[in-house]
């Protein structure tokens, strides 16, 4: 998390990390206001937006069923956690003994773990 908790993974709701341009083009070409802005990324945002649903083990059953948002939501989820764990993981200088998945989706979406620690993507982590 950052500033706030909209920075970082995308969530339920949340947009995660965005281009700082995007909140900019909404105001200024599509004439949102700013609360209307700061209503899209907190709260119809995330896997919401994407999937249709927040809940992410509503989600999960919808990837299991081949949905395409449900897919894309998944996959941008653990494409974003990837990103994270790599640049952590080279502040570390690859000194990382584990990954520990922590709140709801971490904990309980073996599907969000799977897809984050496939044995292509975690070159530098102990077996």
């Amino acid at each position: 998390m950052g500033f706030t908790p909209l920075a970082g993974l995308p969530m339920g709701t949340r947009s995660g990390d965005l281009d700082p341009s995007i909140p900019l083009k909404l105001i200024q070409e599509e004439g949102m206001s700013v609360g209307q802005v700061e209503d899209l990324l907190q709260n119809r945002s995330g896997l919401f937006g994407i999937a249709g649903v927040s809940d992410s083990l509503t989600v999960e059953k919808a990837y299991k069923r081949g949905d395409p948002g449900a897919i894309l939501a998944m996959n941008m989820v653990a494409y974003s956690a990837k990103k994270f764990l790599g640049s952590y993981t080279e502040i570390l200088e690859g000194k990382v003994d584990c990954v520990i998945f922590t709140g709801g989706i971490g904990e309980n979406s073996r599907l969000l773990r799977k897809l984050v620690c496939r044995e292509d993507t975690l070159t530098t982590l102990p077996r």
